[in-house]
This record gives structure tokens, C-alpha cells and sequence, in this order.
């Protein structure tokens, strides 16, 4: 009960808040992509914020758990700004789109969604990672 409680959300699972295109009625084509690279390097810099934190919590959960149970209660975890922020801006992406398409500017200043891009970003940085421990776990012959 007090695992699932006191972890961080995994940022693929927070809601995204609900956004006007209204809020960018007053935006030509120009304004809306900057805000659309400003919001995709604040979206990626929180996702990967997000994720670390989840990942912490899971694993500090996992131990406390395993080692010393009362020290569950003491863990941080929950959301926090953060999260918030990070629904604000998965909102404000797809009201950008809506004003995008409204103001009918060129499809070309919709950049890719940023959690897209920042999960493939993670993924070969993950795969790297594990490429590098193989080789290292190959050319020692200490590890079998």
C-alpha cells in the first residue's frame, strides 16, 4: 500500500491538462513555434527529470522494503510541481497544435512530439550503456 503511495508517477501515465487554443489566439505562425521549441525543451528536460525521480523511487522503495520495512514510511516520493508542470506543458503542446492548424501555418513549424523524441533519446542512451557493459564484461576475464 505504502509502495505505490510514496513512488513518483511515471511520467507516461500523468494526465495532460486541458489547454485552450485560446491561449495562443493572439500568436502568428512565428510565436507559435518558439513556443513550440521553448515547450519541447522544457517537456524533455521534465521527462527526463520525471523518469530519474520514478526511477529513484522504485528503487529506493525496493530496498527499504527488503532491508529495513519500517523505512518505507520515511520515503519522499509523490509528484510534486514537477508533475504538474509537465501536464501543463503535454496540454499546452496539443493547444499549440489546435492554434497551429486554426492560424493554418505551415505544418513544418510542428516539430515532433517531445516525449517521443525524448524516450528514443533515453532508449539509445540505455543501449549504449549496456553495449559499453558487454564489452567491458567480454574483455575481462575475471566475469564469466
Amino acid at each position: 500500500f505504502f509502495i505505490i503511495i510514496g513512488c513518483a508517477s511515471n511520467p507516461d501515465q500523468l494526465k495532460k491538462t486541458q489547454v485552450s487554443a485560446d491561449k495562443f489566439s493572439g500568436h502568428d505562425c512565428e510565436m507559435i513555434a518558439n513556443e513550440f521549441q521553448r515547450n519541447s525543451r522544457r517537456t524533455k528536460d521534465l521527462y527526463r527529470s520525471l523518469k530519474e525521480k520514478r526511477d529513484g523511487d522504485v528503487a529506493e522503495t525496493w530496498v527499504a522494503g527488503v532491508i529495513f520495512w519500517p523505512a518505507l514510511f520515511a520515503l519522499e516520493g509523490g509528484d510534486g510541481p514537477d508533475a504538474e508542470e509537465f501536464s501543463q506543458l503535454r496540454g499546452e503542446w496539443e493547444a499549440l497544435e489546435r492554434a497551429a492548424i486554426e492560424k493554418k501555418c505551415d505544418i513544418s513549424i510542428v516539430p515532433e512530439d517531445p516525449v517521443d523524441e525524448i524516450k528514443r533519446e533515453i532508449e539509445a542512451e540505455e543501449e549504449e550503456r549496456r553495449k559499453k557493459a558487454e564489452e567491458v564484461k567480454s574483455n575481462n576475464p575475471y566475469i564469466k
